[in-house]
């Protein structure tokens, strides 16, 4: 399914795009989920063997049998219990994917509230959200106000007027634009969204800056990341989505 944000139709490149893109929601969704099953079964089979061998050598090693091994005991069951945690996480996994087949795109609006890279590059960029709104209605989540339609003031003019460059700004959606049901999905207070992100657009993104994230509500593929720059969304692709 696609969802589109706006009458453009933006070309990307390696850099950003004007405008929202289009959305090809399913496909990552089936591939994760579908490698998901793979490799819980793998590792369930896995588990299952080194566990029977676990079992089996533990009677050897009880009756003192000849061969018996407790090193080869050890190792099997170190094997045996790690391939259960593996299999129960895929396995999670894979419930999260059959969930999102059925759920549409999902939106997260809100202030950014810091960047860092976890763990090294690796480990991936990651942005963490302050999130205003957080849904599967674009239209709502996407609006600008007049003020952020506006083009940038000069940052000139600001520096000769201190009282307004420091005056507190917010590109959040006003309360009474939000019905009492969309109000219900925010969580403004009690936590912060993380995600992981290419790092074109954690290099770009700066702390503050209004953005918006469509991703998968629960294995939270990041499709785009958006911010608002010279009064209209400049997005992101996200070019690992699996």
């Amino acid at each position: 399914m696609s969802y589109r944000a706006s009458s453009i139709d933006p070309v990307y490149g390696d850099g950003p795009g004007r405008g929202l893109p289009r959305v090809n929601y399913y496909l990552p969704t089936v591939v994760t989920l579908l490698a998901a099953v793979v490799l819980a079964l793998a590792a369930g089979g896995a588990s299952l063997i080194a566990l029977l061998t676990a079992v089996t050598e533990l009677e050897k090693v009880s009756n003192n049998e000849v061969g018996a091994s407790q090193s080869t005991l050890g190792l099997c069951g170190l094997v045996g219990i790690g391939g259960l945690l593996a299999t129960v996480y895929f396995a999670i996994a894979a419930v999260k994917g059959v969930r999102d087949l059925f759920t549409p795109l999902y939106f997260t609006r809100g202030a950014m509230a810091d960047k860092r890279v976890i763990g090294g590059r690796r480990a991936g960029s990651w942005l963490a959200v302050l999130p205003r709104y957080a849904g599967p209605d674009l239209a709502l989540a996407s609006q600008l106000t007049a003020k952020q339609r506006a083009p940038e003031p000069d940052r000139s003019e600001a520096a000769r007027e201190p009282d307004k460059a420091t005056r507190k700004t917010s590109g959040y959606l006003s309360a009474d634009r939000i019905s009492t049901e969309e109000a219900a999905a925010l969580d403004v207070k009690s936590h912060r969204a993380l995600f992981r992100v290419d790092p074109a657009a954690h290099a770009a993104l700066q702390p503050g800056d209004e953005v918006l994230v469509a991703h998968s509500r629960f294995l939270e593929h990041i499709f785009y990341v958006a911010h608002v720059k010279n009064g209209e969304w400049e997005a992101f692709r996200n070019k690992a989505l699996i």
